[in-house]
Order: C-alpha cells, then structure tokens, then sequence
C-alpha cells in the first residue's frame, strides 16, 4: 500500500478505509495539502458530501479496461492515459495522453480518474 500523498492527483478516484466497523467508501480527490485531501462523496441520492481526510487512510482505486488513469508510481509519475487493456492480472496497457504511446504498467501503480 502507498503510504504517503505524493501520488495524489486532482479528479483521482480514492478508496477510504472505514474505521469502527465502517465499510470502506470511494470518493473523488478534489483537493489536498500536505496533511490530506479534500474528498467528493456522492450517496444513493446523488447527494455531494466534501470531507477531509489524512493521506494513512486512503488508497488508489484500481482502474479497469477502458478508464482514464494516471501513472502513481515509477518514472512516468502523473502521466495521464486511458487503459487499453489488461494484458494479466497485474499489468495494464495504457495509452499515453500526452504522446499517444501504448505503455505497459503494473495495475498497483495506477490509479482511476473522473
């Protein structure tokens, strides 16, 4: 699990650990500093709810085929793409959005984008 913030970015899709016997939920970052982020929740009525919470109770939402993503992890940190394909279980062929190139990368280190 990534421990710190470093990775987060803006409109990145966040898993958020329950705490008491809560049920995890996932929300979309919508700001941050250096403690943590700003997160959107939306109920079953689409009701917006903004809450603040530290980076040790977040993680990144595994992105599928077909989904915008962004690189969390590696030398191309915060690289932006559309996820092509899973090629296995642990890799994604993503599409770059700056360049077009096709990439392969581990699905631990990329996150789901709005």
């Amino acid at each position: 699990m990534i421990r710190s913030g470093w990775w987060i970015v803006l409109d990145s899709y966040v898993k958020v650990r329950g705490g008491y016997g809560n049920n995890d939920r996932i929300g979309v970052v919508c700001g941050f500093d250096e403690t943590g982020c700003k997160i959107s929740f939306e109920d079953a009525n689409k009701h917006e709810t903004i809450e603040f919470v530290n980076y040790d109770m977040i993680q990144p939402v595994e992105s599928k085929k077909q989904d915008k993503c962004v690189i969390i992890f590696g030398d191309l940190l915060k690289e932006k793409g559309v996820v092509d394909d899973i090629t296995d279980k642990e890799k994604a062929l993503i599409r770059l959005q700056r360049t077009g190139r096709l990439h392969v990368e581990y699905l631990k280190n990329i996150c789901k984008l709005v």
